[in-house]
């Protein structure tokens, strides 16, 4: 909402001052809407969410480069400082790219690092009194033949190695975040998110128990349940939410997410251990925004009525137990039924034969 806020705004101004003076800057508000398509794909998402869990190990990675171009670089001024530099404009060592000093050497070395031209600088990092032009030993300014190993070393360890271990700690973190769905992260709650509106679109932040069963419905594991999970497994996941609701049976959206993350992570179960644990970790929470995530009463209190869907979905599923039990109770009873009156039919026909039968062998004699 922040995001659609700032966007908004920026395009008005720059509306409003596209009739006297325009500020070019503003228009980069529109463009900023393309963000926006990121929410509509989990494949995207999940893609950004592995970049922002690879960023705390980047940073050793980019040390161990650091390293390595330093090292190279005191080794490339101690070896071609002084080696004479070429016309600018072929490519190679020139008054732009040289050894002569640090900086110098170390944005030469990023050069080669993206394979621009690398093996022109280490040609002329190679020259000679015998090359075109020539050098002078008398001023020292020839070059040597460790250019060669000097480079295809650094090009083979720094290109070919340490750049891959860039695609080698995000691989390793969208492998990890793949492999095991449970494993719950915000690129799962921006699905939450993206649902809830369909819910409620007067933005009321409440909506109906039963739409929450619909809304967890369209979810996928390990935050909702899936289109195929069986009713006894909602009722059973609802449970273990308990989600607080109010005696018209609406629930907050703080609550409903509160919820979901305490079932995905099995975190404290009693309300009270929870609003322990977020005033350890947020002691600026107001008691009046956890009285809308959780219930903070005594519920073992009889003038205290508790309305929450644990208690609500109980009385569901022992409900549907006992309806089923006289479900087959009733089939039961009228198999019994059943088996009294076939065999009582039973009895009275055979009766009836055997009269049937003595009656015809009297006639006969």
């Amino acid at each position: 909402n922040v995001f659609d806020f700032i966007i908004v705004v920026g395009s008005f101004i720059d509306i409003a001052m596209s009739n006297g003076f325009s500020l070019n800057f503003f228009r980069l508000f529109r463009v900023a809407r393309l963000v926006k398509l990121v929410n509509k794909q989990g494949g995207i998402r999940q893609l950004l969410w592995t970049l922002v869990k690879s960023l705390p190990s980047l940073p050793y990675v980019l040390l161990l480069i650091g390293l390595l171009f330093f090292i190279y670089g005191v080794v490339g001024m101690h070896l071609f400082g002084r080696v004479m530099l070429q016309e600018a404009g072929n490519g190679g060592l020139d008054r732009h790219a040289n050894f002569r000093t640090f900086p110098a050497s170390l944005l030469v070395l990023f050069r080669c690092s993206t394979g621009e031209n690398w093996q022109l600088i280490m040609e002329d990092c190679t020259v000679s009194e015998s090359s075109a032009p020539p050098c002078s030993s008398a001023l020292d300014n020839c070059g040597t033949w460790f250019a060669i190993p000097y480079f295809t070393s650094f090009i083979l360890i720094c290109m070919f190695l340490v750049l891959n271990l860039f695609i080698a700690v995000i691989l390793d973190n969208f492998e990890y975040l793949t492999r095991d769905p449970s494993v719950l992260g915000l690129h799962h709650l921006d699905q939450f998110i993206q649902l809830w509106p369909k819910y409620d679109p007067d933005a009321t932040r409440k909506i109906h128990h039963t739409e929450l069963v619909a809304l967890l419905r369209e979810m996928d594991p390990p935050v909702g349940f899936g289109a195929c999970c069986p009713t006894t497994k909602v009722f059973v996941g609802l449970i273990q939410m308990n989600v607080v609701m109010d005696p018209s049976g609406y629930l907050s959206y703080n609550a409903a997410m509160l919820a979901l993350v305490r079932r995905a992570h099995a975190l404290p179960q009693t309300d009270m251990e929870m609003a322990v644990l977020v005033k350890t970790f947020w002691p600026k929470t107001k008691r009046r925004t956890l009285k809308r995530a959780l219930f903070l009463g005594d519920p073992t209190s009889l003038n205290v009525v508790v309305h929450s869907t644990a208690t609500y979905y109980a009385a569901m599923a022992v409900q549907k137990v006992f309806r089923r039990w006289q479900v087959r109770h009733a089939d039961r009873m009228l198999r019994k039924e059943m088996n009294r009156l076939t065999t009582v039919a039973v009895s009275s026909w055979r009766a009836h034969a055997k009269k049937s039968t003595d009656a015809k062998l009297d006639t006969v004699e």
